[in-house]
């Protein structure tokens, strides 16, 4: 599976899923996030960490982890970062 991947996609990955614990197998849409590297379509697959994962990963670690709306207002954060 790694065959068209570089290195460096390949490092960004495994540390975005490693530091997300995020289901790999998720949908995404059409987010265009390092997550999608190994998806059926090389649609929307950046070549390094995105704009939309950096701004994922700052709302995950500033959200409040024992609220019950974590996931809401993590996509809240992550659509005003990136629509900015």
């Amino acid at each position: 599976r790694t065959e068209h991947t570089t290195l460096d996609q390949l490092a960004v990955y495994i540390a975005m899923a490693g530091l997300t614990k995020v289901d790999l197998n998720a949908d995404l849409g059409s987010a265009p996030s390092i997550l999608r590297l190994f998806a059926p379509s090389a649609e929307n697959q950046p070549s390094g960490l995105s704009s939309w994962d950096a701004a994922f990963l700052k709302a995950l670690y500033q959200s409040n982890q024992s609220l019950r709306t974590q996931r809401f207002e993590i996509a809240a954060r992550v659509a005003h970062d990136i629509s900015r």
